[in-house]
């Protein structure tokens, strides 16, 4: 694993995310419950995955700003995940420089929509790597950016082909849902890294235990396990048809019955999170 000092002081989260597949509210507090339920009987609980996307370890180079910089070699691999902290290798010059470490996802040629940021964080120069703190969920092929408000030192890593960075100047540090244009910038790739807690890929046994978990009308509650008890039914014997068409008819289901028999809303956009997951890892079109 990557090697990471944090640094001293209160680094502000996230400020905005755009969901994709993730470890939805429901099944991080089943979670939850699980590791307390271990501990009290002395057992480990499983942990997530973690890797590193990007890489730190730079040359003495300075780049200008005001800029928001990508890297398309630094990319969230298949089935997502949360991004849990950002690094960026400093030098003593870095000293109250400020950037913003973003995530950015294509949006066709040129394109690329800001989905989360870690907020404006401030480098101590401790000439080593600083990690800042995060909680952004991405999904599948999002990228690593920042945003800097003018000189950020030691920003570039040289590579010997292809170095993925692009750039763009931008004044103003850009929001969450901001379209940027990101243009090639080098044979470099950019001085950054990010841990990714990769979320489990959810299970249709995953989905009837969150919605046993709610308190749903009897009726809309054996109107939802039916569908996915008959899609497990249809897994089991090899029909995968059969099994999209349930869950597609059990998301149907839950949309309707946003904010009327499932309260709140948000319990009923985090069964439709995980039922997609589940049809995207069967293969459903």
């Amino acid at each position: 694993m990557h090697a990471r000092i944090v640094t001293t002081g209160s680094p502000r989260l996230a400020e905005g995310v755009a969901r994709g597949p993730r470890l939805t509210r429901l099944r991080r507090t089943a979670l939850a419950l699980a590791t307390a339920a271990l501990a009290t009987l002395g057992l480990a609980a499983p942990a997530l995955a973690d890797e590193t996307i990007g890489q730190t370890g730079a040359d003495p180079s300075t780049c200008f700003g005001p800029s928001v910089r990508a890297d398309t070699n630094y990319v969230v691999p298949g089935g997502g995940g949360t991004i849990t902290s950002f690094s960026f290798e400093s030098v003593a010059a870095n000293a109250g420089q400020q950037l913003d470490f973003l995530v950015l996802r294509p949006a066709g040629g040129s394109n690329y929509t800001v989905v989360g940021k870690s907020g404006l964080v401030t480098l101590a120069g401790t000439g080593a790597v600083e990690t800042f703190a995060a909680d952004i969920d991405v999904q599948s092929g999002d990228i690593l950016g920042v945003w800097s408000g003018g000189m950020l030192d030691n920003c570039l890593r040289n590579v010997a082909t292809g170095g993925g960075a692009i750039q763009a100047a931008a004044t103003t540090d850009p929001s969450v849902g901001d379209t940027v244009s990101l243009t090639g910038a080098g044979q470099f790739d950019w001085n950054e890294s990010a841990n990714l807690v990769t979320t489990p890929t959810p299970t249709i046994a995953d989905l009837i235990d969150s919605v046993e978990a709610l308190d749903l009308p009897r009726g809309t509650k054996n109107s939802l396990l039916k569908k996915l008890t008959g899609a497990q039914r249809n897994l089991d014997s090899g029909d995968s048809a059969g099994a999209c068409d349930k869950l597609a008819s059990f998301t149907s289901q839950v949309k309707a019955q946003k904010g009327k028999k499932i309260n709140p809303g948000s319990a009923a956009d985090d069964l439709v999170a995980e039922a997609e997951a589940i049809q995207g890892s069967v293969g459903c079109g």
